[in-house]
């Protein structure tokens, strides 16, 4: 069996340097584990002994078993960041994905919600009880801001800035970097309205200082985040399934739609390149089309 500890080093390294995400972390952690395996399975004893033959069989067998072009490659980069680190404790000699294919990630566009469903989407949350107040409050963030869902479980009462002009919320995005994302009127009002009438209905006397709140008076979870968006959808007639990662993208497209230039919509996005961003040019680019093709007298 291969010895673990090099890759929990490399993990633990990942973490405290603040190299990822956790989700980025928890994910390199599958993608290593898989490839040890296979190492395995292959009657390699160490992982000293990787070399780039081994790393496309097991890339191959991964796209056997399905997985997805985008999947492989993020199991490739998790692969180059693990070896070249193998390479700098001088567990390998030579950097061996050096001469391995950069795999090609499959164009697709975003999806995204059109500004009725959006309309629809926030009427059903609609409603007196706390928990309405509360989902309201989610959606209009969500959908005002474009923040991921790991970054609104993580808000805390205190994150958001109330000004003489701006409202804001401070976000702790990737890499535990902080930006500020300005956020409109009817978010406001709705998060304003939760803050006060419907959070102290939720809050037990050992509640934490998070800002959106479960039930039971425990900081909200993604999963809960995700199954009352998906329900939410469902009652509104939304035939796309409403995840928070669909109303980032329909913050972004919307505003792009509107004007909004590209270098503005990624700091409020937290991207770290603008070159991600660009794909909401890709999707305007795709609408004018759509039009062009409709309205144009010999199209």
């Amino acid at each position: 069996m291969i010895d673990r500890g090099e890759m929990q080093m490399f993990l633990s390294l990942g973490l405290t340097e603040s190299m990822w995400s956790l989700r980025t972390h928890e994910a390199y952690n599958r993608d290593i584990e898989l490839y040890l395996l296979f190492l395995e399975e292959v009657g390699c004893k160490s992982v000293a002994h990787s070399n780039a033959t081994l790393i496309l069989q097991f890339m191959e067998k991964r796209r056997k078993v399905g997985d997805s072009r985008r999947t492989r490659a993020r199991r490739q980069a998790a692969l180059r960041s693990f070896h070249r680190y193998l390479l700098s404790e001088g567990v390998l000699e030579e950097d061996v994905c050096v001469h391995l294919p950069t795999p090609k990630r499959a164009a697709t566009l975003p999806h995204y919600l059109t500004m009725a469903e959006v309309a629809r989407l926030l009427k059903q949350c609609a409603g007196a009880g706390p928990l309405a107040r509360r989902d309201l409050a989610i959606v209009e963030i969500l959908y005002a801001t474009g923040i991921r869902v790991s970054e609104l479980v993580g808000l805390d009462v205190a994150d958001f800035q109330q000004g003489i002009q701006v409202e804001s919320l401070k976000v702790l995005g990737k890499g535990r970097k902080e930006r500020f994302v300005p956020i409109h009127e009817h978010a406001v009002l709705a998060l304003e309205c939760y803050l006060r009438r419907s959070r102290p209905q939720l809050a037990k006397p050992l509640s934490p200082g998070s800002l959106f709140l479960g039930a039971q008076g425990r900081p909200l979870s993604r999963n809960a985040v995700y199954k009352r968006l998906r329900k939410l959808g469902l009652q509104a007639g939304i035939r796309t399934v409403v995840t928070p990662h669909l109303l980032r993208h329909t913050f972004a497209t919307h505003l792009v739609h509107e004007g909004a230039d590209l270098r503005s919509v990624q700091e409020m996005l937290g991207h770290a390149n603008l070159e991600t961003t660009t794909v909401y040019t890709s999707v305007d680019a795709e609408r004018l089309k759509k039009v062009h093709t409709r309205a144009h007298p010999r199209a």
